[in-house]
Order: C-alpha cells, then structure tokens, then sequence
C-alpha cells in the first residue's frame, strides 16, 4: 500500500510539474506575440538611435534583437507570475517582478553595447540570454518563490529563447541595405547637389565596374561593407538616410561630372 500511495504522490507530482512547465510555456507565447505585434515601433526607435553611430546594418540587427528578447523577456515576466498567482496567490510576485525588470533592462544594455562593438548578433545575444534566464531561474529558488512560479518561469524560458532564434536567423538570412545611384540628366532645380568628393572611398566603390549596369545605375551593399558607415552618413547629411523600412527620399550628387539619383533602402533573399 505504501508502495503505491507513493507512487501515485511521485505522479502527481510530476503531472503538477508539467503543467506549471506547460502553462508557463503557453502563457509565454501568448504575451510574446501579442507585444511583438504591439510594440513594432521600438524598433524603429532603437534603430534610429545607433543608425548614425554603427551604420543602417548594425543598428537593424540591434534593433531586432533588443525588441525581440526584451518581449521575450517580457512575456517570460508574465509567464512566472501567473504560474506564482496559481501556486502562491502572488506571494512572490516582487522578486519576479524584479528579475524580469533586471533582466529587460540589461538585455537593452548588452544590445546596445554589442551594437557599438560590432557585434550584435544571435550568437552574442543569445549567449546573454541563456545566462540571464538561468540566473533568473536560480534568483527565484533562493529566495523561495513558489514552485509554481518558478517551474512557469522554465517552461518560458525555452520559448523566450526560439523567439529569439527565429529573429536571428531571419536576420542572418542575406538580409542588409543597399545604395542605388541612377544616372539622371539633371537634379531638379529645387534640389541641393552633392559631390562625391566627399566620399571618395565610398564613391570608388559604388561606381566601380562590377556594381554597374549597362544603362548606368550603380548598386553598393553596405553588408559587410568596411566604409558603411561613410556612406550612410554621406546620404544622411544629404537628406538620403538609410531608414529602416521602404526606400529613402533621393539624394542628388556628383561624380566625374555627371549627376546621380543617389537612394538607399533594405532589401532581403
């Protein structure tokens, strides 16, 4: 009789286990996505605010990765105080509330900082990530949150996390910016001309060979590109910055006496 009373103890214990784990999964997801769908404008603030700084590709990777993990974050946050609300009637919602606001506010840091670096990608991120949800985790059982909470918190942690692949991976995938300079006979008569001269780096390249067609438009991608910088400030301070959806308003500038229609935009595979 012991025997199976234990038995049936061990099994609701873990059948209790699994759906904290599963609730918390599920609670998740549906937090995330709704504030991804809410929320779209952060990114174009983020991106706005490093695009000067680190260049359109720089600050498109950190704007995604900052909007997506600090949702993920969010919806994590969610997920552990329903999972506490259930278990503990919120006994422990201070310190969940407090990890998920530490947690959001350092993944936004390390972006930026990473961004700065040059190196704000899914590797960096998501080794940030990883850590800051295990020490969250490991906050909670020291200070003795409810089981509920913290088994809610794991079952978020790993859809936090494919959140966040998704988005890397889909930034990985060919995706970046490119310059158009179109041959033009002439800019129109209201419009400020630029010159290359400026540039010369970035013009060089732009008008090279290769990056021309026959019919005199030249393509430069900035992925990748040492001098992205240069040439995306070069467009910013003639009106032509790279923004971070559609196509720019056109520049017109200068090069070896002919006038060009100078746009840049995102483009992906």
């Amino acid at each position: 009789m012991a025997a199976h009373t234990d038995a049936r103890e061990t099994l609701a214990r873990a059948g209790r286990s699994a759906a904290f784990v599963l609730l918390g999964a599920l609670a998740c997801a549906g937090v995330t996505v709704g504030l991804l769908a809410a929320t779209t404008g952060a990114q174009s603030a983020v991106y706005r605010a490093l695009s000067w700084t680190t260049g359109p590709g720089e600050a498109t990777a950190a704007a995604v990765l900052a909007h997506v993990l600090g949702v993920g974050l969010l919806g994590t946050t969610a997920a552990a105080l329903l999972g506490d609300a259930v278990d503990a009637r919120l006994a422990g919602a201070r310190t969940v509330v407090a990890g998920g606001v530490a947690a959001t506010a350092a993944a936004v840091v390390v972006v930026a900082l990473a961004a700065l670096a040059g190196v704000a990608s899914l590797p960096v991120v998501g080794a940030f990530a990883l850590v800051a949800l295990v020490a969250w985790v490991a906050l909670l059982r020291r200070r003795g949150v409810s089981g509920g909470g913290t088994l809610a918190l794991g079952g978020a942690a790993p859809v936090a996390l494919f959140v966040l692949l998704v988005a890397g991976v889909g930034l990985g995938w060919g995706w970046g910016y490119v310059v158009t300079a179109e041959s033009v006979a002439g800019a129109p008569a209201n419009a400020t001309v630029a010159d290359f001269d400026e540039a010369p780096g970035v013009a060089a390249d732009l008008f090279a060979d290769e990056n021309c067609e026959a019919d005199g438009t030249c393509r430069l991608e900035l992925r990748g590109y040492e001098r992205e910088v240069t040439a995306a400030r070069f467009l910013a301070r003639h009106g032509a910055a790279c923004p971070y959806r559609g196509v720019s308003d056109p520049a017109f500038a200068r090069y070896e006496n002919r006038t060009y229609r100078v746009t840049c935009g995102p483009h992906g595979d």
